[in-house]
């Protein structure tokens, strides 16, 4: 059967040539109604077309078994294919096209709103939104609140005893249930070893803390890095560590701070044990380094030539206690300077102490004391 169709039909134009077909013009094409309304006069409808009664026959058969007229309706079409409410399935990709495409979940019972992957008929990744309570009036209780991102195995098991992400609806809080890790893509989407992890608002001022949680009762937090007081310039703010100590390769040994090792964190342990007075042996001639010690004791057993120490670091001041028995010689041999040029040449007593002061990493100002006693 042949059908001559308009040459230029208007936007929404229906044409019946009669029977169960009609055919209806949205440019740029013709598309097909199965009995829409009957009847073979033209029609035009506003476009796009009202949708159609839900009592609205699309197609029907005879069933040989019962004998009856067995139809299907505009409305077995939503519920099984546009609802999807019968668990539907359908073999492709869906694609949503509008100006705001939009994919609506509306619970409308008890239950949470699921997206899933599946390969093979097995789940990768749960997204779950709610948490399975009803909604209470105007949003008051937070009910079914939470957003959670869940992987699992190729077994089709879950991976770890939560979900990979969660946030909290009612504060925003986000949950992570393992490693964050923040590589950094340039502008050429290749993967750099630029990425970061930024806390705080750009916009109004406040503090950003960043707090750890290892023990237990439960606390607020057991240790924190807070940043505050910014004033827009980069490097401007604070930052405040609070802990019971701070360890790590970031602290500076003693041997470190003796040996003048740059960017590391200075305590108070760290100054008093490098201090600690470090023995020597007795030798006739000897030269300390500084690098192993800042104040010395020297047990003299007979006479000793000093010779200039090794490591000096200038504006680093010290003291040398020379223990021995009174009378014994002592010279000096390299820039040693006291005051006057007056170098002792014999010790006095069992406690004599040299106090030094490195000038320029090459000279030594001294100032020597005989024979401290009670």
């Amino acid at each position: 059967m042949a059908f001559d169709f308009p040459a230029s039909p208007a936007d929404g134009q229906v044409y019946a040539p009669g029977g169960a077909i009609s055919y209806v013009w949205h440019a740029p094409k013709w598309s097909i109604l199965l009995n829409p309304y009957g009847g073979s006069a033209p029609e035009t409808l506003a476009a796009p077309l009202k949708t159609p009664p839900d009592n609205l026959d699309l197609f029907g058969f005879v069933d040989w078994a019962s004998g009856l007229w067995r139809k299907f309706t505009w409305a077995n079409l939503k519920a099984t294919f546009l609802n999807l409410a019968t668990g539907g399935i359908v073999a492709g990709e869906i694609r949503l096209k509008y100006g705001v495409p939009a994919l609506v979940l509306d619970s409308t019972g008890g239950g949470p709103m699921v997206l899933q992957s599946r390969k093979q008929g097995m789940a990768r990744w749960n997204v779950l939104m709610g948490d399975g309570g009803a909604e209470a009036a105007g949003d008051a209780g937070y009910v079914g609140n939470d957003f959670t991102i869940t992987p699992y195995t190729d077994g089709d098991a879950q991976v770890g005893a939560g979900p990979a992400f969660k946030i909290r609806r009612s504060d925003r809080q986000a949950t992570f249930g393992g490693e964050v890790v923040a590589p950094g893509i340039n502008n050429a989407g290749t993967l750099t070893n630029a990425g970061g992890i930024e806390l705080g608002s750009q916009v109004a001022a406040g503090a950003a803390v960043l707090d750890f949680h290892t023990g237990s009762p439960a606390t607020d937090y057991d240790s924190r890095i807070m940043g505050y007081s910014g004033n827009g310039a980069a490097g401007g703010g604070n930052l405040d560590i609070s802990a019971a100590a701070v360890t790590g390769t970031a602290i500076a040994t003693a041997a470190q701070y003796r040996a003048n090792v740059d960017a590391k964190i200075v305590t108070p342990r760290t100054l008093f044990t490098a201090a600690g007075l470090v023995g020597v042996a007795y030798a006739a001639g000897i030269q300390l380094d500084l690098n192993a010690g800042i104040n010395f004791q020297i047990p003299v057993g007979g006479p000793i030539t000093m010779y200039i120490p090794l490591n000096q670091k200038a504006g680093m001041s010290g003291v040398i206690w020379f223990s021995s028995t009174a009378g014994q010689a002592i010279a000096w041999n390299g820039n040693w300077f006291f005051p006057q040029g007056n170098k002792p040449s014999v010790m006095g007593g069992s406690h004599d102490m040299l106090w030094y002061h490195c000038l320029d990493g090459n000279t030594l100002f001294c100032t020597y004391v005989k024979t401290y006693t009670t």
